[in-house]
C-alpha cells in the first residue's frame, strides 16, 4: 500500500511495538514518541496495558478525538461481561468529556452528564471493575473533583444477606444524590414499596430490586426498566453517588460554615449570604451549586487522585493539549472577574489545576508524548511543543493514498471495481509477508467486505495467522471491532485497514440500548385526567375510593360526568375505563345519556366505511400482477456497504420488509413510520436502487421544497458512484431545466426524480415507473391525493411518515395495509446536554460562538412573536459576527419557507424563531439551542422542541433560560427543577409522544376519522377500527362481554401493598383487561416480582379475574358467590352443550341446579371449608368443560 510516511527527520530507527512494551519500566519520566498514525497509538497502548496492567490515562482534544480513541482502545483491549449487573462497569475504557461552558455560569449542568462523571469516578477506585483507559478530555483533566475518600464513604456494595436497614440505604441514596421516584426508569432515581427498594446504579446496565426480611436483604435482582419484570438475580448491587455536592449533614454544616467565610471575604452583608445559603439549607437544586463544591468537601481531588500513583499518562499531541489548557485557565479568570459583587464564588485555583499544576502531576508519573507528523525536534526537552532527543520512533504511516484512490473508484462509472485498489494492495502487502487485518464493526459488514473481495479472488479468514508460518497471499484476516482508523507499521509487518476507510466514513454506535417504555405506564390515570367510560362516554376521573358493600372491602374509580353525577365503576371493569386522548378540553358527556351512544354509533359505522375502503384497494392492488424487481447483486451489496450507519434492528426489519414486497408477486404499497433521523430514507434508497437495477424508473415525492431539497441531496450522496441520473422538480427551476427533465422522463434517461407536487402535474411521464416513495402524505391537498391515486394504480409504492402512529391504531392498522414502524434511535446519537440557566447574555455568547467555532447552527426559540425583532437585535449585538435570521408563523407561507431553505443550506447561523418552525426537517449541523423563559412551556412542548437538535454525531447543547432564581416562587421552584431533570429520553418522557398521537390519527386517517377520534377517543375509537377489521375478514371480533362479579371476601390490592394509587389502578386495569388465566397469572407474576409476596386480598382478586376469564368464554352474564353458594347468570347465546350440563344436575348426589331464565347453581355440601373464591373457580372450570367441541 502507497502510504503516508511519519516525521520528515526520524530521530532514532524505526522501532517495534513489542519492544518497547518489553523495555517500559514504571518509573516517573517522559518518552516522546511518534510514527503511531491512525489506531497505531492505541494498538501499542493495548499491549502496554496488558503487560503492566494498570489503568493508562489518556489526555486528548475535542470531542471527535474523544470517541475515536475510546472506539480504538475498546478494539485493542476487548470487552467482557454478560452479567447484567456489571456489564456497563467491564467497559474496557471510560471517557470524561469536557465540562459545560464555564464554572461561573448561574445554570443546573446536564443531570445525565454529571451522573456519568461519578460513574466514571468510582470505577476508578472499584478494584473488580477499574477500566483499562480512561480517555479524558484535556479540560475534564484540569477540573478538580470530589476527592477519591468522600466518593467512597458513600459507596456501597450490598449483597444478598447483608445486614442494612433500609431506611440507612434510602438515607445514603438521598445524601448522594438519587432522586425518589414513582417507578425507576433513568439512571440516578429510586423508589420505595413497603420490603422493596429499586434502584437505578450507574455502576449497572440495569436497575436493581433489593427485598429486605427485617434488617436483612434478602433477595437481589436486575428488572427491566421499561416492562418493571425480573432480569434474573445478581450477586452484588453497587451503589454510588450521582452527584459531587454531597447532602449529607456533615457536608451540608460545612458548606454552610464555609459559604459564611466566603461571603465574609467578599464583603457580603450577612442578610444576603444568608439568603445564598438558604437553598442549600432545604437540600434543593438550584443554578450555580456546582461552583460552590469547595465548600461541600475538606479538599478536592484531581482526576490523577482516583489513579494509582504509577499508572502511566498517553498525551495525545501535547502541543494541543497545553494550548487548551492555556485557554481554560484564561476563561476561568476573566469569568472570575465578571463574577457580581454580591454573589458567592471561589478563585478559579478552588475549582481547577492550573497549567503548571497539570504538567508537573503528569510528569511526576510515567508520561508518553504521542506526537503528531510535522512537530519539530529539538536538542533538548522544551515544554511539550517540541520532540525531545531520544524520541522514538515506530516509522508508521497511515493509509491516506489508498483513501484516495478507493474514493476515486467508488465515484467510476459502473463497470468499475470499487474494490480493486484494496485487492491490488493486499496482495502486495502479502507478498512482502505483511499480515493484513480487515476491520468491521459488525459481523454483517465483515460479511459485506468477504462477499465482494472473494470476487477478486481473495480470502477473507476470522482469527488466527498464517498457518505454519505460511504466507498464502490471497488470504487476510477479518476483524470484528469498533477501530476508527487504520496504520501501516513496517517495523511490525502489520497492516490494519478499516471499514470506513474502505467505504467513507461510517458512524460508531457504542452506547446501551434505551428501555421501551411500558405503553400502560404512560396511559397511567392521575385524579383529574379525562376518561372514556365504554358505554357512559366521557367523564373526568376524581380518583380510587375504597368502600365496603356487605362487609366487603372493594375499590371503585370514580367518574364525574354532566351536572354532577358520579359512576362508581369495580376494578374488575377497570379496563372498560381508558384515558382520554382528543381534543385538548372535552365535553363531559351526560351519564345515561344518549348523546355518547350517537357519538359511537357514528364512529363505528365511519370505522367500517374506512376499513371497507382500506381493504378493497388492498384488494384491487392484489389483483393487479407486479413486476418483481432482479435479485440482489454485488452491485446492491456495495451500495449497502457504502451506508455510512450501522443499521438499527428496526431500520434492518423494515429494509428486509420492503425488499420482500419488491421481490414479491403483487405491487407493494408499505407505510413506514419512524421519528426524523431514525433511518427512513435508507429504507427508501435500498429499494430505489433495486428498482432503478431493474431498468425502472423512481419517483420521490415531498410536500415541501425544502424536503425535496433534502431528499435530493441524500438521494444524490448515496448514489455518487453509481451511474444514475437523479435530478429534481419543483418551483425553484427555470422552465427550460424543468423541460429538460420533463423529456428524460419521458425518455428514461432520468432514474430518479425527486420533487413537489409539480410531479403530479398532467405534464410529467415517465417511460416506465417502478417505484412511487411519497414523504408525508397526509400533508397533500385533496386534489393532489386524487392525482397520487392515478400515479400509484400497478406501481409499487412505499410511504414515509414521520407522525407517530398511536400504538392503539397499530395492529387495527396491520390489518388493513403493510406497516413496518422504524422506533429505535440510532445508538450512536449522543444524550442532547440539557442545561437550565439564568437570561446570562455572557452565557448565551459563550453558548452561539462555540457553536459557530464547530461549523454549527443554533436556533434561539422566543415564543412572542410581539418581541422577537427585539431580541433578534440583542443578540446581533452579543454576537455580531453571526448570521442571524427571524422565522415566526406571521410570515407568509413563501418568506417562512424561503428562510427555512436559507438556515438548512447554511446561509444563516442561528435562527430566533418561535415554536412553529416544521419539525420534521432534518438539520444535522443546528446542535445547540436556546429556549428563552423555559419555564413558559410544558415539559412536552419542550421534549418536541428540543427534538431539534442532537440529529447527528455531533455533541447537541440544550440551554433552557429562566428568570433569576431569587425571583421564582417556590412553586416555579419545583417546576424548574423538574425541568433540570429533564435531560435525558427515558421513559418517564416518553408520555409527551401522547400529545403527538391524535395528530398521529388524524393525519393517516383523515379530517373526518379526526373528529370520531375526538368525540369517542383515541383507545375507543381503536377497538372500533380493530372490531370492523374482524367483522370485514371475517374473523371473530375482539370479545368486550363484561360479566358482573359478586363476591362475599375482599379481592383487592391493599394499600400498603402497593402505596402508590397510579400503580396501584393500572394493576387493576391490566388485571381487568386480561383474556385468558395466562395474561392473569403473568400480572399476577409482575406484582410479585414487583412488590414481593401477594397478599390475601390481592390473591383473591387474581383468582376472581381468572374466573372472569372463563365466564368470558361461556358467555355469562355475571356471577355470584357467597353464603356456600355460586350462581352463575348466562347469556342466551352461551357455547354450552345443555346435555352436558345436564349430566352435572343428574350426578349422584349433585348441588348442580339449572332454572328456566338460564342461571346455573352451584352449593357447597357440608364440610366444605374453601372459601367463596375458590369455589367460583371451581364452578366455572366444570361449566368450561361442557362448552361445545
Amino acid at each position: 500500500m502507497r502510504d503516508t510516511p511519519g516525521p520528515a527527520s526520524a530521530p532514532v530507527a524505526p522501532a517495534r511495538l513489542d519492544d518497547f512494551v518489553r523495555r517500559f519500566d514504571l518509573v516517573p519520566g517522559r518518552r516522546d514518541l511518534c510514527g503511531l498514525p491512525g489506531g497505531a497509538a492505541a494498538c501499542l497502548l493495548g499491549r502496554l496495558q496488558r503487560r503492566i496492567d494498570r489503568t493508562v490515562l489518556v489526555l486528548v482534544v475535542g470531542p471527535a478525538a474523544l470517541r475515536r480513541w475510546a472506539d480504538d482502545l475498546r478494539h485493542f483491549a476487548g470487552r467482557a461481561g454478560a452479567d447484567p449487573a456489571a456489564a456497563a462497569a467491564r467497559d474496557p475504557v471510560v471517557t470524561l468529556g469536557p465540562p459545560e461552558l464555564d464554572p461561573y455560569a448561574e445554570l443546573v449542568p446536564d443531570r445525565a452528564a454529571a451522573i456519568e462523571r461519578l460513574g466514571a469516578l468510582w470505577r476508578l477506585g472499584a478494584a473488580s471493575e477499574r477500566p483499562r483507559f480512561v480517555v479524558a478530555a484535556a479540560e475534564a483533566f484540569l477540573r478538580r473533583v470530589i476527592p477519591p475518600e468522600a466518593l467512597r464513604s458513600r459507596s456501597r456494595t450490598i449483597r444478598p444477606g447483608d445486614e442494612l436497614p433500609q431506611e440507612r440505604l434510602i438515607d445514603l441514596l438521598i445524601e448522594g444524590g438519587y432522586h425518589r421516584v414513582r417507578a425507576v426508569d433513568l439512571p440516578g432515581t429510586f423508589a420505595v414499596r413497603g420490603g422493596l427498594l429499586d434502584v437505578f446504579s450507574p455502576a449497572a446496565e440495569l436497575p436493581m430490586r433489593l427485598e429486605w426480611v427485617g434488617d436483612v436483604v434478602e433477595t437481589a435482582r436486575a428488572f427491566d426498566p421499561g416492562t418493571q419484570r425480573g432480569a434474573g438475580a445478581v450477586s452484588a448491587v453497587d451503589v454510588h453517588p450521582v452527584t459531587e455536592v454531597l447532602r449529607g449533614e456533615v457536608e451540608l454544616r460545612r458548606a454552610r460554615r464555609r459559604l459564611r467565610e466566603l461571603g465574609d471575604a467578599r464583603g457580603l452583608p450577612t442578610r444576603r449570604t444568608r439568603e445564598l445559603i438558604e437553598p442549600i439549607d432545604q437540600g434543593a437544586l438550584f443554578p450555580g451549586v456546582e461552583t460552590l463544591l469547595p465548600a461541600f468537601h475538606e479538599r478536592l481531588g484531581s482526576l490523577l487522585d482516583h489513579l494509582p500513583p504509577d499508572a502511566p499518562v498517553f498525551v495525545d499531541n501535547p502541543a494541543a493539549v497545553a494550548d487548551v489548557w492555556r485557554r481554560e485557565r484564561e476563561a476561568a479568570l476573566r469569568a472570575y472577574a465578571a463574577v457580581p459583587e454580591d454573589r458567592l464564588a471561589f478563585e478559579p485555583s478552588a475549582l481547577a489545576l492550573d497549567p503548571a499544576e497539570a504538567t508537573a502531576a503528569c510528569e511526576a508519573r510515567p508520561l508518553l508524548l504521542g506526537f503528531p507528523p510535522g512537530v519539530p525536534d529539538a536538542p533538548a526537552p522544551r515544554g511539550w511543543e517540541r520532540i525531545g532527543p531520544a524520541a522514538v520512533d515506530f516509522g508508521g504511516a497511515d493509509h491516506q493514498p489508498l483513501v484516495v484512490e478507493l474514493r476515486q473508484a467508488r465515484r467510476d462509472r459502473r463497470g468499475i471495481a470499487p474494490l480493486a485498489p484494496l485487492a491490488r494492495a493486499i496482495r502486495e502487502r502479502r507478498e512482502s509477508g505483511f499480515r493484513v487485518v480487515l476491520t468491521a464493526r459488525t459481523a454483517g459488514g465483515l460479511e459485506r467486505l468477504a462477499a465482494l473481495l472473494r470476487g477478486h479472488g481473495l480470502r477473507g479468514l476470522r482469527g488466527g495467522g498464517d498457518a505454519g508460518g505460511r504466507i498464502d497471499p490471497a488470504t487476510f484476516q477479518l476483524e470484528e471491532g469498533p477501530l476508527s482508523r487504520g496504520f501501516v507499521l513496517p517495523a511490525d509487518g502489520l497492516v490494519c485497514v478499516t471499514e470506513e476507510e474502505i467505504f467513507g466514513t461510517r458512524a460508531p454506535r457504542p452506547g446501551r440500548p434505551r428501555p421501551a417504555a411500558d405503553p400502560a405506564a404512560l396511559r397511567a390515570l392521575a385524579a383529574g385526567d379525562y376518561v372514556v367510560h365504554a358505554v357512559h362516554g366521557i367523564g373526568r376521573y376524581e380518583g380510587l375510593e375504597r368502600r365496603v358493600f356487605d362487609g366487603v372491602e372493594i375499590d371503585l374509580l370514580r367518574i364525574l360526568y354532566r351536572d354532577g353525577d358520579r359512576l362508581h365503576v369495580p376494578v374488575y371493569h377497570a379496563n372498560q375505563v381508558a384515558k382520554y386522548v382528543g381534543a385538548p378540553e372535552p365535553r363531559l358527556d351526560r351519564m345515561g345519556g344518549a348523546s355518547f351512544a350517537k357519538a359511537r354509533e357514528k364512529a363505528q359505522a365511519s370505522v367500517r366505511l374506512l376499513a371497507d375502503e382500506l381493504l378493497r384497494l388492498h384488494a384491487e392492488r392484489r389483483a393487479h400482477p407486479g413486476r418483481p424487481v432482479a435479485p440482489a447483486d454485488d452491485d446492491f451489496r456495495a451500495f449497502e456497504a457504502l451506508f455510512p450507519f450501522e443499521e438499527t434492528a428496526d431500520q434492518a426489519r423494515a429494509i428486509a420488509e420492503v425488499l420482500a414486497d419488491l421481490e414479491g408477486p403483487v405491487p407493494m404499497d408499505r407505510l413506514v413510520c419512524g421519528d426524523v433521523g431514525f433511518g427512513k430514507t435508507e429504507v427508501a434508497l435500498r429499494a430505489a436502487f433495486r428498482t432503478v437495477w431493474s431498468g425502472r424508473q423512481v419517483a420521490v415525492l415531498a410536500p415541501t421544497t425544502i424536503l425535496t431539497q433534502q431528499h435530493l441531496a441524500t438521494f444524490r450522496r448515496r448514489f455518487e458512484r453509481f451511474p444514475v441520473r437523479i435530478e429534481p422538480l419543483y418551483r425553484f427551476q427555470t422552465d427550460k431545466e424543468q423541460d429538460d427533465i420533463l423529456r428524460g422522463l419521458r425518455a428514461g434517461e432520468v432514474d430518479v426524480v425527486v420533487g413537489t407536487h409539480r410531479l403530479l402535474s398532467a405534464d410529467v411521464h415517465f417511460k416506465d415507473l417502478g417505484l412511487l416513495v411519497i414523504d408525508e402524505e397526509h400533508r397533500f391537498g385533496v386534489a393532489h391525493k386524487e392525482r397520487l391515486k392515478r400515479l400509484r394504480r400497478g406501481v409499487a409504492v412505499l410511504t414515509l411518515t414521520a407522525t407517530p402512529i398511536p400504538r392503539t391504531l397499530q395492529f387495527a392498522l396491520s390489518g388493513l395495509r403493510d406497516l413496518s414502524l422504524v422506533a429505535t434511535p440510532p445508538e450512536d446519537r449522543l444524550a442532547v446536554r440539557t442545561t437550565v440557566a439564568q437570561d446570562d447574555p455572557e452565557l448565551i455568547r459563550r453558548a452561539v460562538r462555540r457553536e459557530l467555532s464547530r461549523e454549527g447552527q443554533v436556533f434561539f426559540v422566543h415564543n412572542r412573536i410581539e418581541t422577537i425583532h427585539r431580541v433578534a437585535d440583542r443578540l446581533r449585538e452579543l454576537v455580531p459576527e453571526a448570521r442571524l435570521a427571524v422565522a415566526h408563523g406571521r410570515l407568509s407561507e413563501d418568506a417562512l419557507e424561503q428562510v427555512m431553505v436559507d438556515f438548512v443550506a447554511g446561509r444563516w447561523d442561528v435562527l430566533v424563531c418561535t415554536s412553529i418552525i416544521e419539525s420534521g426537517l432534518d438539520i444535522p449541523r443546528a446542535n445547540t439551542l436556546i429556549v428563552d423563559r423555559a419555564d413558559t412551556f410544558g415539559l412536552a412542548q419542550l421534549y418536541q422542541i428540543r427534538g431539534r437538535v442532537g440529529r447527528s454525531r455531533q455533541q447537541a447543547f440544550c440551554y433552557l433560560l429562566v428568570p433569576p432564581w431569587p425571583k421564582l416562587t417556590a412553586e416555579a421552584r419545583q417546576r424548574i427543577e423538574a425541568l433540570a431533570r429533564f435531560t435525558s429520553l427515558g421513559s418517564g418522557f416518553s408520555i409527551a409522544s401522547l400529545d403527538l398521537e391524535i395528530r398521529g390519527a388524524g393525519d393517516l386517517l383523515g379530517a373526518e376519522q379526526s373528529g370520531h377520534v375526538a368525540a369517542v377517543g383515541l383507545d375507543l375509537y381503536g377497538h372500533l377500527l380493530e372490531e370492523a377489521v374482524a367483522r370485514l375478514r371475517g374473523e371473530p371480533p375482539p370479545d368486550d362481554l363484561e360479566p358482573e362479579l359478586s363476591i362475599d371476601v375482599a379481592a383487592l390490592v391493599p394499600e400498603d401493598y402497593v402505596e402508590d394509587v397510579g400503580q396501584r389502578l393500572e394493576l387493576y386495569r391490566r388485571l381487568a383487561a386480561a383474556s385468558g388465566e395466562e395474561e392473569v397469572r403473568g400480572v399476577a407474576a409482575d406484582l410479585r416480582d414487583r412488590f414481593g409476596p401477594l397478599p390475601e386480598e390481592a390473591e383473591h382478586l387474581v383468582e376472581l379475574m381468572v374466573v372472569k376469564t372463563i365466564l368470558r368464554r361461556l358467555r355469562a352474564a355475571g356471577l355470584e358467590a357467597r353464603a356456600g353458594k355460586v350462581v352463575v347468570h348466562l347469556r342466551p347465546d352461551t357455547p354450552l352443550d345443555p346435555a352436558r350440563v345436564m349430566d352435572l344436575v343428574r350426578r349422584p348426589g349433585s348441588t348442580w341446579r339449572v332454572t328456566p331464565d338460564l342461571r346455573v347453581e352451584w352449593k357447597a355440601g357440608e364440610g366444605d371449608r374453601d372459601d367463596s373464591i375458590a369455589r367460583a373457580s371451581q364452578v366455572v372450570r366444570e361449566l368450561a368443560a361442557c362448552v361445545r367441541p
